[in-house]
């Protein structure tokens, strides 16, 4: 079982270390889709896959869960997100307003998730409708990459999944925003 605040973890751990290697891999996967070196941009996005998912599982499995992790993780998912919607507007045919859209929903959920844990004490954490949403940007990343002829339809269910983890998030945050709750919240 995880530590609740886990405010007594050393923040140089396992999950925190492949967080921050996630983000080192973040240029060289821009580098190599921009180059139009797919081979190597596919293997550096492996590589921010793994990392991303080991994190969360490292930070589980061995108890290693701490609030700067859930930070840090939530943080480079973010950055991660924008940085590879944006070149894929560059160097691949995603429209741009989808990169506005979704930088105006990072936005808002960086600013709830800020004020949250000033005001309110609460690390906004990811969760499963949240996750299924990841799935679909990495599907719907990988259809631009290749240019498949579904990505489009990819692009339209992945913002549908986007929109229905914010519709999620509300939901959950909502009565912390307001006050009205100041139990543990659900991952």
């Amino acid at each position: 079982m995880a530590r609740e605040r886990g405010d007594s973890v050393n923040p140089v751990n396992l999950p925190n270390i492949l967080s921050l290697l996630r983000l080192a891999i973040l240029p060289f996967f821009l580098s190599y889709l921009a180059g139009g070196d797919i081979k190597a941009a596919l293997y550096a996005m492996g590589g921010m896959i793994v990392t991303d998912v080991l994190d969360g599982y490292t930070a589980r499995r061995f108890n290693l869960v701490s609030r700067l992790g859930k930070i840090l993780d939530h943080v480079v998912d973010k950055i991660v997100l924008l940085t590879v919607s944006y070149t894929m507007c560059r160097v691949r045919d995603l429209p741009f307003w989808v990169f506005y859209l979704i930088l105006l929903r990072e936005v808002a959920t960086l600013s709830v998730s800020a004020f949250l844990w000033k005001k309110r004490n609460v690390v906004a954490q990811s969760n499963v409708v949240g996750r299924v949403a990841g799935v679909f940007s990495v599907v719907t990343a990988l259809a631009y990459i290749f240019e498949h002829p579904y990505r489009v339809p990819l692009l339209y269910l992945t913002l549908l999944a986007m929109f229905l983890s914010s519709l999620n998030y509300l939901r959950i945050y909502l009565p912390h925003i307001l006050n009205r709750r100041k139990d543990r919240v659900p991952v």
